[in-house]
């Protein structure tokens, strides 16, 4: 194997193969999941990293210009000392890659054995990594053999929608269902979710897509969210399918314009509490227009002031309504740092109903800023299990809307009280 590519298109293919590999922490796992596998056809380069969750694939097009190659082959590279050395690289010269065959001796046994090496060369530099060209290559049931269905939507319109819901997912490590983004196709639309548990955030896809009734959940690392690597002209891919094995797979692929990426990966299957496999989150986001309407008020003032209450109280605030006003307080207890802050602030608004709320600070923060438009409306919304929401949406972004979880405390107790654990979970 021997090919030529520019620097930064180099970088730019190995980064994004190397992020399944980056979610790989075990040392214990074996060296396929820890590195890159790349393939060199007359055609296309192929950059490949898995974590056995999720397959990356960059394919690199042959072309003068960016890419050369004098002759194919396949192997398999450790990625992390790869990616490190490219990044040490300055400027966006050729890099010059070739797998050359070293024999060493054993002399005590009288032998020689093979041992391929993986040469780089950039301007002066001459680096030498160990490489494998007979390997497994486990992620290769990963791809797709049978196309179910699929559909196409503008890069755009799929990263806005991500991005606006992604910073509503949990971490806890025992609920998986709520770790990850989930997508349903209901009524012609997309709806993107996603949920914490006492966090609730949807937004609606603008556009129409003839789709059948389906629901999927996405890992983190199964969604390319970035947008310096999307070509807006283009639209991304999501396929459904089978595997060699019979098994599910969503195939996700783009294309840049010549080149393109793939990936590959495996449906959650994973029952919550409620036995399904996501929360109803549709009752929740229909009970939405049952909503009081407490206050609105401007957006980028309202995000102001939480963003300056999150430095001094990134876990609660209260903010009352009372008299065209919306006052927001907040505080540190020594138990959680050592300087004691207070923080206290007031914006005008247009009231609707007097009320005192106590809420997450940061969660209301980053919803206030996923919101777009001038406005921002709040409101009020009581469930049947007792647990109270407040609902942040505007009238100029309709399709979105968010539900934040009450914190179960009366205003009135003591500030110690606000840090304790929430017992229910409304979703």
């Amino acid at each position: 194997m021997k090919f030529r590519i520019k620097r930064q298109l180099l970088n730019k293919a190995l980064s994004f193969a190397y992020k399944p590999i980056l979610s790989v922490g075990d040392e214990s796992l074996p060296l396929y999941v820890k590195s890159v596998c790349i393939e060199v056809s007359n055609k296309k380069i192929s950059f490949y990293g898995t974590n056995l969750d999720t397959l990356y694939a960059y394919n690199v097009e042959v072309k003068k210009d960016e890419c050369e190659v004098e002759r194919v082959g396949k192997c398999l590279l450790y990625a992390k000392t790869f990616f490190t050395l490219l990044k040490k690289y300055a400027g966006d010269d050729w890099v010059d890659c070739e797998i050359v065959q070293n024999d060493v001796a054993d002399y005590e046994k009288e032998e020689y054995n093979v041992v391929h090496s993986f040469n780089v060369k950039y301007k002066k530099s001459n680096q030498s990594l160990g490489c494998e060209l007979k390997f497994e290559w486990p992620a290769d049931k990963l791809k797709i053999k049978d196309i179910n269905n699929s559909f196409k939507i503008p890069s755009s319109i799929f990263v806005d929608s991500v991005g606006r819901v992604l910073f509503a997912c949990g971490n806890n490590p025992e609920r998986a269902d709520l770790r990850n983004l989930c997508v349903q196709f209901s009524g012609n639309k997309i709806f993107f979710v996603a949920t914490s548990g006492p966090n609730l955030a949807v937004y609606e896809s603008t556009s129409e897509y003839q789709q059948q009734e389906k629901r999927m959940l996405l890992r983190k690392d199964a969604i390319p969210s970035d947008k310096k690597l999307l070509n807006e002209d283009k639209e991304i891919s999501i396929s459904f399918g089978t595997n060699s094995k019979k098994n599910e797979v969503i195939y996700i692929n783009h294309d840049l314009g010549g080149d393109s990426f793939d990936i590959y990966a495996k449906p959650i299957r994973i029952n919550g509490p409620d036995g399904n496999d996501f929360p109803n989150w549709r009752m929740l986001y229909d009970a939405r227009l049952t909503s009081i309407k407490l206050a609105t008020t401007s957006r980028k003032d309202c995000y102001d002031v939480l963003d300056r209450l999150c430095v001094v109280s990134p876990s609660f605030c209260i903010f009352s309504i009372v008299n065209d006003e919306i006052s927001f307080s907040g505080g540190t207890h020594e138990k959680i740092q050592s300087t004691n802050c207070n923080f206290n602030e007031s914006l005008t608004s247009t009231t609707f109903k007097n009320n005192m709320i106590c809420i997450n600070s940061t969660m209301f923060r980053d919803s206030v800023k996923n919101i777009k438009g001038d406005t921002l409306s709040i409101a009020s919304l009581n469930l049947e299990n007792g647990a109270s929401l407040v609902q942040l949406s505007s009238p100029e972004d309709p399709d979105f809307v968010f539900l934040l979880n009450t914190l179960r405390e009366e205003a009135e107790e003591e500030v110690e009280a606000l840090y304790e654990e929430e017992e229910e979970v409304p979703f």
